[in-house]
């Protein structure tokens, strides 16, 4: 398996604003606090066109409820992850995705999610607890990108790379990868996060 990288689309920007919109609207009731994360976030970095969005909530007891919600319009809910990321949720939006796709919204532990579903997906959503580590992890990351042009092009280089090889058995294969690398940058990118506030 290829995992798709695409220069930067400005366009991202418009999708996740009309996401936001929308998520705002179906959990008025938890008053979210919604960032625009990942690689399609930092304006020229190379990315998957798949938009990451974190939803942050004002305390984790809300983390199931809010993806409940969640996936009773149409958002795929990987409910498998919660094991092994207990401190987040994890949902799919879909993107013009037929109909049978969506018999199945919620996938629990050792189900297996279709490949074909890969094809339609539009944004990663993040539910966790706002100004946890992990949350401020994320929002780190995205701001040293944007403040530091080497940095992002030396990230932007790695995922071209890995890119080119054509051995993953799927996106999580892929994601490993690039992992010891954004390990490192986001060590950087907390201290620099944290002098900077």
């Amino acid at each position: 398996m290829r995992v798709e990288i695409v220069k930067y689309n400005p366009e991202w920007v418009t999708i996740f604003n009309c996401i936001h919109c929308e998520l705002n609207a179906l959990l008025m009731d938890f008053h979210p606090e919604v960032e625009h994360i990942g690689s399609t976030s930092v304006p020229g970095l190379a990315s998957k066109p798949i938009v990451d969005l974190l939803v942050g909530v004002d305390s984790s007891v809300n983390l199931e409820d809010v993806a409940c919600s969640l996936n009773k319009h149409d958002y795929i809910y990987y409910k498998k992850l919660n094991t092994t990321m207990p401190y987040r949720r994890f949902l799919m939006k879909l993107k013009n995705a037929p109909p049978h796709l969506f018999d199945k919204k919620i996938y629990a532990q050792d189900e297996k999610v279709p490949k074909e579903l890969m094809a339609y997906k539009l944004a990663n959503i993040y539910v966790m607890e706002k100004d946890t580590d992990h949350w401020i992890r994320h929002i780190a990351f995205r701001e040293y990108l944007k403040s530091n042009p080497a940095v992002r092009q030396e990230y932007e280089e790695i995922k071209i790379k890995l890119n080119s090889l054509d051995f993953w058995l799927d996106g999580s294969e892929y994601h490993e990868a690039k992992n010891a690398y954004i390990r490192q940058v986001e060590e950087e990118a907390m201290h620099w996060y944290c002098c900077a506030v």
